[in-house]
């Protein structure tokens, strides 16, 4: 019982802080919303009120057929990127630390996080209380995080236009 409360625990704050830095991402930004709206909204059926946990490895990713811009460098349409390309890049992405040190409960906080954003963007709309508000982020440990004051209310979903 003290190891699965440790894991679940451990992984509160982070994903706390992780899902209020992405809200408030994706509402700065709403092409990326959109983007991630029109992906989920293909996979979940209208009345979907959860989404369910995502599977146990990671899904391959592939550009489009017509290929994709990535930041300044074009990627051929149908590549993907392999499993081992993925295990190379591990070691730069460290936002949960590592090693002995590092947080507990980062396997549990990626999976509340993908369940948690998914539903929660197909399910509702979102606004700041203002185009300019800025989020207030503090740095004594863990990068923390202030309030974001939202509003919030159910989408409209409409699936004629969603193609499967």
């Amino acid at each position: 019982m003290a190891e699965v409360g440790g894991l679940i625990n451990a992984g509160a704050e982070t994903t706390s802080i992780a899902l209020t830095n992405v809200l408030e991402f994706l509402l700065h930004n709403p092409k990326h919303l959109q983007e991630l709206r029109e992906e989920i909204d293909v996979v979940l059926d209208e009345d979907e009120l959860i989404a369910p946990p995502p599977t146990p490895a990671g899904l391959p990713r592939r550009t489009p057929p017509e290929g994709a811009q990535i930041l300044s460098e074009f990627i051929p349409g149908d590549t993907t990127m392999d499993p081992e390309s993925r295990k190379k890049m591990k070691p730069d992405f460290i936002s949960f630390s590592s090693g002995a040190r590092g947080c507990l409960g980062c396997n549990i906080s990626y999976l509340k996080q993908m369940v948690v954003v998914a539903t929660i963007a197909h399910r509702y709309e979102f606004a700041l209380p203002s185009p300019n508000f800025q989020l207030v982020r503090k740095e004594p440990f863990n990068l923390l995080v202030g309030e974001l004051p939202l509003k919030i209310w159910c989408r409209e979903l409409s699936f004629d236009s969603v193609q499967a």
